[in-house]
């Protein structure tokens, strides 16, 4: 499969996983103010980018993007790291989970081993 084809679905799919972990998290445990929307919108296109990008080109990307995750909150959205702990480990777990689902699904249509 092409690495761009890759990229375009990681980055679908955790584009996917960080909107809903947000909303979430939002609504479970605690309000998690991002600022203006359109803000927020072009600052989660790039921290989404770079995790994919992560993902797919670093070998063993998936564990990597534990800290881009944390790096990401801590440095883009300006949060400390102890108020987005546990949204960090949310956010890396449903992703890596959704990673291996979807790599699952893609090696079986294949019919690859």
């Amino acid at each position: 499969m092409s690495e761009m084809v890759l990229f375009a679905l990681v980055f679908g799919y955790t584009a996917i996983v960080w909107v809903a972990v947000i909303f979430l998290y939002s609504f479970f445990i605690e309000s998690f103010d991002f600022g203006a929307l359109s803000t927020f919108a072009w600052k989660s296109a790039l921290l989404v980018g770079i995790l994919a990008a992560v993902t797919v080109w670093v070998p063993y990307g998936g564990f990597f993007t534990l800290f881009v995750w944390a790096l990401g909150l801590l440095i883009v959205f300006q949060k400390d790291l102890w108020e987005s702990r546990v949204l960090i480990i949310l956010l890396w777990s449903v992703n890596f989970v959704a990673g291996l689902v979807l790599r699952g699904l893609l090696l079986s249509a294949s019919g690859d081993s």
